[in-house]
Parts: structure tokens; sequence; C-alpha cells
């Protein structure tokens, strides 16, 4: 029998998310950024010869627990790839001391899915091939995220398939091999940097909570609140400390600039809050400090382009993101903000609120109320 492929036979360490977290995945596999843009909260790693792709994902967690998490994350794939059919074979909740021993054994699940898709590559909508997805979800309660990991190998192919080129390596693929090296990708995933996580929103909303309870406490021995109903939802609607705005600081040192983008545009827009409304401004003021080493993922640093027009002939103006870096640290964040709030009315004077420095020093130190990932002198 032909030896199957192996995707892991040959192991490299490689860093993932700016080297915030490192694992091993074969040198056969090469990097998706190079020929294509890929979203700041995934590595997308594929081999040619096999088809298959290694995907490396950070999710917010999900409202389920147990296998349930896994059957969740698949089927959102299954969505995402518009599947003709979507299977589960197996799913298996795994002892983190044995199986991740480099990860908090206190605050990690790991559940990992085998099944089946249908899916069709392209724009070959008779084309669908059978692809067996192994997925391991990490679920790290600490920073209240999903690690998923996906090896995508194409099994069985459509006659009319633009993949039949490579059948006979396709056919080569032994699936419990697979799913033996994805638990060693595991064994060695580490976290080198938390940082990376978003445990800014959650922290915000834990300490939004508890000046809520406080708000409470006050009411029954203050007259500043207006007059209100009794019920508890209403009394935090209508006072006037439930919209006060708090100061945040946030180190962007070493962070990756799409996730802390939207933990920022969200706290900006007050979605971090129970009383939050679209049509209200509730958001807070954040102050965001060493901007001049936010991180990007892949070859963004290099690729990724800035566009604006100068409503002239010709006038078409193109920067790379390390030249707007160089000429101004604070810009590459700001526009990563501004592009994800909602693009009305209240969008400037969010961004207003937005107080973004190169280096560690500010003059806001008296407002501030909460820090993210900032040192104390």
């Amino acid at each position: 029998m032909e030896e199957a492929h192996s995707f892991l036979s040959t192991m490299n360490t490689q860093q993932l998310f700016g080297g915030a977290i490192t694992t091993t995945v074969k040198n056969s596999f090469v990097d998706a950024s190079q020929f294509r843009q890929i979203p700041d909260n995934q590595e997308v790693f594929v081999d040619m010869s096999t088809q298959q792709s290694l995907i490396f994902e950070l999710l917010e967690q999900v409202e389920a627990s147990n296998q349930e998490i896994a059957k969740y994350h698949f089927q959102q794939l299954a969505d995402d790839n518009e599947a003709a059919e979507s299977t589960v074979t197996t799913i298996d909740s795994l002892n983190p001391k044995d199986i991740a021993p480099h990860l908090p054994q206190d605050a990690t699940e790991i559940h990992i899915l085998q099944g089946t898709q249908k899916i069709s590559k392209f724009n070959e909508k008779d084309a669908y091939n059978t692809v067996e997805i192994i997925l391991a979800v990490v679920r790290l309660t600490k920073v209240s995220t999903d690690f998923v990991i996906s090896v995508n190998a194409p099994v069985k192919l459509a006659p009319v398939s633009s993949e039949q080129e490579s059948a006979q390596e396709v056919m080569a693929i032994d699936i419990e091999t697979t799913k033996q090296e994805v638990l060693d990708i595991l064994n060695n995933l580490t976290v080198k940097n938390w940082e990376l996580f978003g445990f800014f929103l959650s922290l915000s909303y834990f300490i939004y909570k508890l000046l809520v309870v406080i708000i409470i406490t006050w009411r029954k021995h203050e007259t500043i609140f207006v007059p209100v109903k009794k019920e508890m939802s209403q009394a935090i609607g209508n006072t006037a400390l439930a919209y006060a705005r708090v100061w945040h600081v946030v180190d962007a040192k070493q962070r990756v600039m799409g996730r802390l983008a939207t933990n920022i545009a969200t706290t900006l827009m007050g979605k971090h809050k129970p009383i939050y409304d679209p049509a209200a401004d509730c958001g807070d003021y954040v102050v965001v400090l060493n901007a001049k080493e936010i991180l990007v993922s892949g070859k963004k640093a290099e690729q990724k382009l800035y566009r604006h027009h100068t409503m002239h002939p010709g006038g078409l103006k193109e920067i790379t993101f390390n030249n707007l870096q160089a000429k101004d640290a604070t810009e590459p964040l700001r526009k990563a903000i501004s592009g994800m709030l909602p693009k009305n009315k209240l969008r400037q004077v969010r961004m207003d609120r937005l107080k973004i420095f190169e280096g560690a020093e500010h003059p806001y130190g008296a407002n501030i109320i909460i820090q993210h990932g900032v040192k104390k002198d």
C-alpha cells in the first residue's frame, strides 16, 4: 500500500498571530497569506499537493457546553462553506493535562470532532467534493475564547472537479494519521502572550456590572437619581450614572490590530453596557498606548494597502501598512477602528473619544478608571 501523506511528518515550529502562539506545522504547508488576504483572527496554511488546509482561528466563546461546543463550530464551518451535506462522525472530550500540557489545566477544555462535508470549490456549483474535517476546539475560559483548529482533507472528488489532477495524492490521505497529528499540534501548543486574547470586552463588562451594583446600593441612600419605577432594568436605564462615560486605557504593545480594533470599537459604541441602544451614544472613552508596537498577522505589514483619491484624474494614492505606520504610527489603528464603527452621524462623535499615542505617555492619567494590560510603575 502506498504510504499515506502526513502533514506533520516533518514538523517545524510555527509562530502564529505575531508570535503570541507557537506550535508545530509540517514544512510542506505554506502560509496562505502569501497569495490571498486572511482575516486578522485566522492563520491559514495549505498543502498544494494534497489540497489539505490547516486553519487556526480565534473566536469569541459561544454559549454552548461540553461536546455541543464542537458541534456548534462544525455547523458554523458548514454554513461558511455552503456545504450541501454535513455529518458528524465522532466527538471526543479530552483531558488537557494529557493532550495540551503547555496550557493552563484549570482553565482549558478540549473537544475533537471528526465529520464530513460536501463542499464545492470556487464557482463549481455541481462539483461537490467530500471533505473529511478534523476540528479541535480549545476553550480557554481564562480569556473567554474558543481557539479552533481545523484540518480540511478532500477524500473524494466530484468527476468534474478541477482538483481531479491531484486525485491520486488526495486519495492517499490517511484520516486516522491526520487525526493523530492534530493531537501533536495540541501537544506542542503554547501561548507566549496572553494579551493577544480579547479579555478587554469581558473585563469591561464585569467592571460595569460591578458599577451597576454600586449604583443600586447608593440609590437607597441618595436622592441624585430621577424618579423611576422600581424594576431593575428601568432603574439602570434612567439613572445619570448608568450613562456616565468611563475612561479606559489599553496597551497596544504586541497586540494584533484587527482584534484590538474590534474591542475598542465595541467600547466606543457602548455595546458592552446593558443600556446599549443603536440610536443612543452611550460609549466610553478609550486611550491607546504604544500604537507604534502594534502587530498585524501574516504578511499584511508589506501587503496591506491604504488607498484614497484626490478626485483629480490619476489621483489614486496608495500606501502600505509599514509606510503609513512610519509616517504616523497612530493612523493604521485609527483607520481600523473607524472602519468598524457604523457609518452614521455618531461615528465622528465616537472617534473623538478615542485618544491614540505612539508611546506610553499620555495626559489623561487622572481620568482613567479601567486599565487593560498596562504595566504599573
